[in-house]
């Protein structure tokens, strides 16, 4: 369930948020996310995302400014400027593979991919993160890993069932990885439909 929340201008705040994605404001002063509590303690929350000609992370609340934020269970956030904080009691923030709902005023059809599609990572060469992106038209089963020379899987990166919509993966590869060159494949099934969609791409890692 989606809520607007709206903050007055002071230096704390209490918002409550529902399960699924919200939409937060801020107080007036800068907010990092990390500082962010909770009711009940430790809530399980996506990045926060804010918007400007497209969605991306960000890592503090601004002044005036509205972010999307998914939780997995109903509760309360607390925005707070004191620097004081309880470690248990701060948000628990796990990164998906998600973009938030489509931004105000655009028509939810132009925030659906007309066609498959899977993007060359960049950067590229990169070290030691990268980010993927891909699309999918319809609800599809998709499977997203990362192989070696050899063609050995060496990471898994998606292995689900997924809305139509766009998606980021951010890759960070692990130092047990060499230097070299990889290949990313994204397998699609369309789950109504009998469509099918497969892409390979390479990808290069210096260490």
């Amino acid at each position: 369930m989606i809520s607007l929340l709206k903050l007055t201008q002071h230096l704390h705040d209490t918002l409550s948020v529902n399960v699924g994605w919200n939409m937060i404001g801020s107080i007036s002063q800068e907010i990092p996310v990390s500082h962010i509590q909770s009711e009940p303690a430790g809530m399980i929350t996506s990045q926060f995302y804010g918007y400007n000609n497209g969605y991306f992370v960000s890592n503090t609340i601004l002044p005036g400014k509205a972010y999307w934020v998914k939780v997995n269970s109903k509760g309360k956030l607390i925005l707070s400027a004191s620097n004081e904080k309880t470690e248990e009691r701060c948000i628990k923030i796990i990164p998906i593979n998600e973009y938030p709902p489509n931004p105000p005023g655009e028509s939810i059809l132009l925030n659906i991919p007309t066609e498959f599609n899977l993007e060359q990572n960049y950067p590229n060469p990169f070290n030691p993160s990268t980010i993927i992106k891909y699309a999918i038209p319809e609800e599809c089963i998709v499977h997203i890993s990362i192989y070696n020379i050899l063609g050995q899987e060496v990471i898994r990166l998606v292995d689900e069932q997924k809305e139509a919509g766009y998606y980021t993966i951010e890759l960070k590869l692990n130092e047990k990885l060499s230097s070299g060159v990889y290949y990313y494949r994204m397998e699609a099934s369309s789950i109504k439909n009998v469509r099918n969609y497969t892409n390979v791409k390479k990808m290069l890692l210096l260490r």
